[in-house]
Protein backbone atom coordinates (compact mmCIF):
# COMPACT_ATOMS: atom_id res chain seq x y z
CA UNK A 1 0.00 0.00 0.00
CA UNK A 2 3.16 2.14 0.45
CA UNK A 3 3.83 2.08 -3.30
CA UNK A 4 1.87 1.89 -6.48
CA UNK A 5 4.43 0.90 -9.26
CA UNK A 6 6.34 3.21 -9.14
CA UNK A 7 8.52 1.30 -12.02
CA UNK A 8 5.67 2.43 -14.50
CA UNK A 9 6.00 6.17 -13.88
CA UNK A 10 5.93 8.38 -16.75
CA UNK A 11 7.86 10.78 -15.09
CA UNK A 12 10.00 11.99 -11.85
CA UNK A 13 6.60 13.69 -10.73
CA UNK A 14 4.81 10.73 -11.03
CA UNK A 15 7.61 8.47 -9.33
CA UNK A 16 7.31 10.21 -6.06
CA UNK A 17 3.72 9.94 -6.29
CA UNK A 18 4.27 6.45 -6.22
CA UNK A 19 7.04 5.74 -4.12
CA UNK A 20 7.04 5.30 -0.63
CA UNK A 21 3.67 7.05 -0.28
CA UNK A 22 3.91 7.80 3.35
CA UNK A 23 7.00 9.23 3.84
CA UNK A 24 6.82 11.49 0.06
CA UNK A 25 3.47 12.77 1.09
CA UNK A 26 5.10 13.63 4.56
CA UNK A 27 7.54 15.47 3.23
CA UNK A 28 5.49 16.98 0.19
CA UNK A 29 2.89 18.32 2.85
CA UNK A 30 5.44 19.60 5.76
CA UNK A 31 8.19 20.85 4.01
CA UNK A 32 7.72 21.51 0.13
CA UNK A 33 3.80 22.80 0.48
CA UNK A 34 4.46 25.00 3.63
CA UNK A 35 7.68 26.39 1.95
CA UNK A 36 6.16 27.31 -1.07
CA UNK A 37 2.85 28.75 0.90
CA UNK A 38 5.64 31.05 3.14
CA UNK A 39 7.38 31.99 0.10
CA UNK A 40 4.26 33.15 -1.32
CA UNK A 41 2.47 34.66 1.68
CA UNK A 42 5.67 37.05 2.11
CA UNK A 43 6.21 37.48 -1.37
CA UNK A 44 10.16 37.18 -1.16
CA UNK A 45 10.46 35.82 -4.46
CA UNK A 46 7.37 36.30 -7.26
CA UNK A 47 7.79 34.19 -9.72
CA UNK A 48 6.32 30.93 -8.55
CA UNK A 49 8.67 28.31 -10.41
CA UNK A 50 11.48 29.34 -8.79
CA UNK A 51 9.96 29.20 -5.72
CA UNK A 52 8.36 25.50 -6.44
CA UNK A 53 12.23 24.81 -8.03
CA UNK A 54 13.74 26.23 -4.52
CA UNK A 55 10.90 24.10 -2.37
CA UNK A 56 12.18 20.94 -4.95
CA UNK A 57 15.94 21.30 -3.45
CA UNK A 58 14.93 22.65 0.40
CA UNK A 59 12.98 18.81 0.18
CA UNK A 60 15.54 16.57 -1.69
CA UNK A 61 18.21 17.79 0.48
CA UNK A 62 16.12 16.98 3.39
CA UNK A 63 15.26 13.63 2.55
CA UNK A 64 18.94 12.86 1.62
CA UNK A 65 20.09 13.82 5.17
CA UNK A 66 16.90 11.95 6.54
CA UNK A 67 18.58 9.27 5.64
CA UNK A 68 22.11 10.21 6.83
CA UNK A 69 24.82 12.17 6.60
CA UNK A 70 26.93 10.24 3.74
CA UNK A 71 28.02 11.96 1.15
CA UNK A 72 26.18 9.23 -1.32
CA UNK A 73 22.23 10.91 0.36
CA UNK A 74 23.49 14.26 -0.04
CA UNK A 75 24.14 13.68 -3.88
CA UNK A 76 20.77 11.20 -3.83
CA UNK A 77 18.80 14.46 -2.85
CA UNK A 78 20.80 16.85 -4.82
CA UNK A 79 20.15 14.61 -8.13
CA UNK A 80 16.01 14.24 -7.23
CA UNK A 81 16.33 17.90 -7.06
CA UNK A 82 17.66 18.41 -10.19
CA UNK A 83 15.34 15.95 -11.85
CA UNK A 84 12.36 18.04 -10.27
CA UNK A 85 13.16 21.25 -11.17
CA UNK A 86 14.34 19.68 -14.58
CA UNK A 87 11.10 18.48 -15.37
CA UNK A 88 9.04 20.74 -14.54
CA UNK A 89 10.99 23.36 -16.97
CA UNK A 90 10.70 20.62 -19.19
CA UNK A 91 6.62 20.21 -18.49
CA UNK A 92 6.25 24.36 -19.09
CA UNK A 93 8.27 24.36 -22.30
CA UNK A 94 6.42 21.00 -23.74
CA UNK A 95 3.09 22.86 -22.92
CA UNK A 96 4.08 25.70 -24.73
CA UNK A 97 5.64 24.29 -28.14
CA UNK A 98 3.90 20.97 -27.67
CA UNK A 99 6.99 18.87 -28.48
CA UNK A 100 6.53 15.73 -27.27
CA UNK A 101 3.15 14.53 -28.40
CA UNK A 102 1.43 12.61 -25.97
CA UNK A 103 0.84 8.82 -27.91
CA UNK A 104 1.62 5.29 -26.47
CA UNK A 105 4.56 5.41 -27.84
CA UNK A 106 5.99 8.24 -26.01
CA UNK A 107 3.93 6.81 -23.04
CA UNK A 108 5.92 3.79 -23.03
CA UNK A 109 9.44 5.48 -23.89
CA UNK A 110 8.75 7.99 -20.97
CA UNK A 111 8.47 5.09 -18.52
CA UNK A 112 11.45 3.65 -19.49
CA UNK A 113 13.70 6.89 -19.30
CA UNK A 114 12.07 7.47 -16.18
CA UNK A 115 12.84 4.22 -15.04
CA UNK A 116 16.94 4.53 -15.68
CA UNK A 117 16.78 8.05 -14.13
CA UNK A 118 15.25 6.77 -11.32
CA UNK A 119 18.34 3.39 -11.24
CA UNK A 120 21.03 5.42 -11.20
CA UNK A 121 19.50 7.52 -8.72
CA UNK A 122 19.78 4.66 -6.37
CA UNK A 123 22.95 3.43 -7.50
CA UNK A 124 23.97 6.99 -6.04
CA UNK A 125 22.07 5.99 -2.71
CA UNK A 126 23.73 2.59 -2.85
CA UNK A 127 27.32 4.87 -2.20
CA UNK A 128 29.06 2.62 -4.74
CA UNK A 129 29.82 5.62 -7.21
CA UNK A 130 31.61 7.58 -3.96
CA UNK A 131 33.53 4.39 -2.31
CA UNK A 132 37.01 3.06 -4.43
Amino acid sequence: ENFNKPFISKNIKDFWNRWHMSLSFWFRDYVFMRFVFWMTKKKWIKNRMAVSNIGYFLLFMLMGVWHGLALQYIVYGLYHAVLMTGYNFFEKWNKKYKWLPANRFTAFLAIVITFHFVCFGFYIFSGKPFHH
